[in-house]
């Protein structure tokens, strides 16, 4: 929070679970939806988007996450996968759970298992848009989160992953 009680300040980074990484570039007051108030001016690297400053819910926004805690979220790429369930509604329903949880630590999980059923298996369009979607937010945060390219968080995501599938084979 900052002095003037609001939640963000010009310059810092939020994860939007639909819009994905920006920076708080200012507030304005805009009329929105029939009504007129303040809004913090987010800029992705596509698009600006608006957050209103009284109702940042945190189902839908949340800050950066800092570099200590999103190393300790990228331990669970390393880890052993869970399997995904065979019902494809189930998996769905897994992926909505993680979209309406948003932490960092549930998008590493869903990556993780996602990437695992791809690579044992063939994964539907709506599975691919998701492991897409996820792993796109993933790595644009790990980028600005511990100041690295996305290209080398990329290298860094498939290192982490092979050592969780890894994992999987001994085990066979």
């Amino acid at each position: 929070m900052t002095d003037n009680g609001q939640a963000y300040s010009k310059g810092d980074w939020m994860v939007h679970l639909y819009y994905g990484i920006g920076q708080v570039k200012g507030i304005e007051r805009k009329h929105i939806s029939g009504k007129m108030a303040k809004y913090y001016r987010v800029e992705t690297k596509d698009i600006v988007f608006w957050v209103p400053v009284e109702e940042t819910n945190p189902c839908r926004v949340r800050p950066l996450t800092p570099p200590s805690k999103l190393r300790k979220a990228l331990k669970a790429l390393e880890k052993t996968p869970r399997e995904m369930e065979p019902d494809v509604k189930q998996r769905q329903y897994r992926i909505k759970d993680a979209r309406s949880d948003g932490s960092l630590l549930s998008i590493c999980r869903l990556v993780r298992d996602l990437s695992a059923r791809q690579a044992e298996d063939s994964i539907g369009q709506n599975e691919k848009r998701a492991l897409d979607f996820f792993e796109k937010l993933l790595l644009a945060e790990w980028s600005v989160s511990t100041d690295v390219t996305v290209e080398d968080a990329g290298h860094q995501l498939r290192d982490l992953l092979e050592k969780g599938r890894a994992q999987v084979c001994a085990m066979d």
